[in-house]
């Protein structure tokens, strides 16, 4: 069967292996987000609910800046096979820290900390991901690949997502899921160390010599600035779409099984919605209607998405009665569904044609 599949795909025989093991480790890594998202959203609300969000969302923006510059800058120090190992070692010690403080922390501290630390944890798993794909493929290959290895990650996320909700359903405690998300980890681990030991062996481990601009000189011509503050504003309306979505679901749905279904399921329908409107929408209006419409897209929707709620919220309270607040809490979910979508499936793809067109001194 693995033969048939590379010569469709047009693998050479001794890459086969390679292929197969990271389509492995994107299958796992996705079931490890998949889990750890739905573990952490879901212990939050059922120990704190929405009211505690900003702070902890404050505390995790914070986090994730420090952790991206030390990533950026020890992926441009280290070669490859390094600096995977080295997002590999400090992914699993955190995650089995996580889990190992199911015994010795208090429940609503580790609570927190999952919740806080699940976004950082998530990013860069991911980035380690794909600096990992794009190191060891090289631009043909990896273009030919990449849809096969993003359908790998997504089917896991997916998968993870879906089957979560029926395991707390069979009486399994939502704190457990993670082993599974571990688990995974370490089988994505293994995978990727398969992955840097052909890379090592095949001389394909690197070392990139791009600077990086840094803040100030981000802002100093026109054209990042437009960039940066369009990524800024979009990232402000992401987060308050977010702490708005946990709030209307925190009210339907206060804890218990019916929490982790409903998230469950929610989330695993944007991330399959995303990728289907990355593989069959974000070609077709970027073709026709160009990167300037495609950009626009994700804030045209959301205007004709949030405006309404706003006004529904001002005209009839936020807790008038169960059908009014069925009304605002699906035009909320709306909101931040296609929020979490487009941006995925639009607005990155857009930002990452431009990025490429910049001067490597920009």
């Amino acid at each position: 069967m693995w033969n048939r599949i590379g010569k469709f795909l047009q693998i050479a025989q001794g890459d086969r292996s390679m292929i197969i093991a990271l389509l492995l480790q994107a299958f796992c890594t996705g079931i490890f987000v998949g889990t750890l998202e739905l573990e952490a959203n879901t212990v939050f609300l059922e120990s704190f609910g929405a009211e505690r969000v900003p702070f902890a969302l404050m505390v995790s923006g914070v986090i994730g800046i420090l952790i991206a510059a030390i990533y950026g800058y020890f992926s441009k120090q280290l070669k490859m096979r390094s600096f995977g190992i080295l997002n590999l070692a400090v992914v699993i010690v955190a995650t089995v820290s996580i889990v190992g403080g199911m015994y010795l922390m208090e429940q609503d501290h580790l609570d927190f900390v999952t919740f806080v630390f699940s976004g950082p944890l998530i990013l860069i798993s991911l980035m380690g991901f794909w600096t990992t794909v794009r190191g060891e493929l090289s631009p043909s290959r990896g273009k030919q690949l990449k849809g096969l290895i993003e359908v790998a990650l997504v089917g896991g996320m997916v998968l993870a997502l879906f089957v979560a909700p029926l395991l707390v359903m069979a009486g399994f405690v939502i704190h457990e899921i993670l082993y599974l998300g571990m688990v995974s980890l370490i089988v994505a681990a293994f995978a990727q160390m398969y992955v840097l030991s052909r890379a090592g062996k095949e001389g394909g481990a690197y070392r990139s010599k791009s600077g990086s601009a840094g803040p100030i000189r981000l802002f100093s011509t026109r054209y990042t600035a437009l960039m940066a503050s369009f990524m800024i504003i979009g990232v402000a309306v992401s987060v308050l779409l977010y702490f708005e979505f946990l709030s209307v679901t925190q009210s339907r749905f206060p804890g218990g099984v019916e929490l982790v279904e409903f998230l469950g399921l929610f989330l695993g329908i944007g991330v399959l919605f995303a990728w289907l409107l990355k593989r069959f929408l974000f070609q077709l209006i970027k073709s026709k209607f160009g990167l300037r419409t495609t950009l626009l897209f994700l804030p045209a929707t959301l205007f004709l998405l949030t405006i309404p709620a706003a006004i529904f919220s001002e005209a009839y309270g936020y807790g008038s009665g169960a059908p009014v607040f069925a009304y605002f809490f699906l035009l909320v979910i709306l909101s931040y569904l296609f929020s979490r979508s487009l941006r995925e499936s639009m607005e990155a793809p857009s930002m990452n044609l431009i990025y490429q067109s910049l001067n490597t001194r920009d």
